[in-house]
């Protein structure tokens, strides 16, 4: 009897001490970077191109790191198993749906009066779903928004012949092309090459792109005294805050000498007189102001950024441009302009734009989130107050997702019977470009519609050859230039028009 209790209350306590481990185990912090007593990891972080050293820190801490600067806390998410379950999973995915309370949003945003850089709230989703409206991404709004694109692509088509053979820079072609349609989406039309419009919204979209750079708005974000400096930053700070008041100047005068075109910021200022249940205003004209910086950002920047790093890879590779091509005239032909329908049959195009998103990951660090509740991820307890990256820079290198993660294979998500793989493949579930959850891109539609119909208009008019006065290599992960969303460094290519 005697030995019996004792096993009894031995097999209890083990119980006891299991059942503790496993509560502890399950409320672990994620793996400090190790780093100096009172300052953290400030000074060991290339605030330019932080996603480069994150991705350092992933191989020695994992697939959650833990930053510490000057006890503000940022955890990484370094892989695409670690977004999902920080961003889709309920009920972590509303605690993670903040946005932190950077620097950028505060001073060039209005105190975040836009959509993408500001924090849930009642009057946050109404301006939500109302630039979704807005982005007219379903239904009718589908066929508007491709036949804008087609106009856009017919004045590219122009400039190919016109260059027809020569060496020339493709952001100059490519950059006008995406402008247009940026210009278009917003006033309901383009004014054609080199419009004061697209030159002063080329201007915003730059120091926007510079100032929004996570790794400088986390510096001045632990030192907000630094916009008094006489630095590079401080400058573009005080240059955007003019620009954004201009552009909104501008914007009134060309709606009102053209009253029959409507864009997005015709359609927001319509709402400005509009209230609510409560009779409070839908929208304001900082909000406008605001959310349109996010619209020009979403529309110019990201996109330029793929054509340009998916021109530099096809010019490198005419195999490849055949094989396109191929698939071109054996769908298209050319006789008639490419349509959107025609993606559910050309599965190497969609397939090589894929690839291109993931090789370039050329918004590495995604937009911060921030977390508003106590949460767990990944088995890590985060808390309250927490800031979150999605580190798509690592997480698209993953092996354990991606074979041969740093080389570049075009029918990477093609099946075995050449078909594109669905959405629901794991492999398609683990690349995410635009986001995940519900602070997931709203220009997606926008984006992904216009990079098919470009790739399928170019090849279809024009192949793309290397220069004939200077050497173009193969593109690589260090031929990007650090901001938000990382551009290609310059480049020469030639366009030949196919007879």
């Amino acid at each position: 009897m005697f030995w019996e209790i004792i096993f009894t209350v031995f097999a209890f306590l083990l119980i006891l001490v299991i059942i503790l481990k496993s509560k502890k185990k399950s409320k672990r912090n994620p793996p400090l970077v190790k780093g100096h007593v009172l300052v953290g990891n400030l000074f060991q972080m290339d605030y330019e191109n932080m996603h480069r050293t994150i991705d350092r820190w992933s191989k020695i801490y994992g697939d959650v790191l833990e930053i510490n600067i000057l006890g503000q806390k940022l955890v990484s998410l370094n892989t695409s198993e670690a977004i999902r379950n920080a961003f889709l999973h309920e009920p972590t995915a509303t605690a993670t749906s903040a946005r932190p309370p950077t620097f950028f949003g505060k001073y060039a945003l209005d105190n975040f009066s836009d959509t993408a850089f500001a924090s849930p709230s009642k009057h946050w989703t109404n301006r939500r779903k109302l630039v979704y409206k807005l982005m007219h991404t379903y239904g009718e709004g589908i066929v508007n928004m491709e036949n804008q694109i087609k106009k856009s692509l017919e004045d590219m088509k122009l400039q190919l012949t016109q260059v027809n053979g020569n060496s020339v820079d493709p952001a100059i072609i490519i950059g006008e092309f995406i402008m247009s349609t940026v210009e278009q989406l917003i006033v309901g039309r383009s004014f054609g090459k080199g419009s004061k419009l697209k030159k002063l919204l080329r201007q915003v979209d730059y120091n926007f792109n510079m100032l929004s750079n996570l790794g400088m708005d986390v510096l001045f974000g632990v030192f907000p005294f630094l916009r008094f400096f006489p630095l590079k930053h401080s400058n573009m700070l005080r240059e955007f805050e003019d620009q954004k008041n201009e552009m909104m100047d501008l914007l009134a005068k060309i709606a009102k000498e053209n009253p029959e075109h409507k864009g997005v910021y015709q359609n927001m200022m319509a709402e400005v007189t509009k209230t609510d249940k409560e009779g409070r205003p839908r929208l304001n004209v900082v909000n406008v102001k605001a959310t349109l910086l996010n619209v020009v950002s979403a529309g110019y920047n990201t996109t330029r950024g793929t054509l340009l790093s998916l021109v530099h890879i096809l010019a490198t590779r005419p195999e490849l441009q055949k094989l396109l091509q191929t698939e071109i005239d054996n769908v298209i032909g050319s006789d008639r302009k490419p349509t959107l329908r025609d993606r559910e049959n050309c599965p190497l195009i969609e397939s090589v734009l894929l690839e291109t998103l993931r090789y370039i990951s050329h918004i590495p660090l995604s937009v911060f989130h921030f977390t508003a509740d106590d949460c767990q991820i990944n088995g890590y307890n985060i808390q309250k107050g927490t800031t979150i990256i999605p580190n798509l820079w690592t997480a698209h290198r993953n092996d354990k997702d991606f074979e041969h993660p740093y080389t570049f294979i075009p029918d990477r998500f093609l099946d075995k019977s050449g078909n594109l793989v669905p959405a629901t493949d794991p492999l398609r579930k683990s690349l995410m470009p635009f986001g995940v959850g519900k602070r997931s891109c709203i220009g997606e539609v926008f984006a992904r519609s216009r990079m098919f119909l470009f790739l399928a208009t170019l090849l279809q008019t024009a192949s793309i050859e290397k220069p004939d006065d200077e050497i173009i290599a193969e593109f690589g992960l260090d031929d990007l230039n650090p901001g938000l969303v990382m551009q290609p460094k310059p480049y020469k290519i030639k366009f030949v028009m196919r007879q």
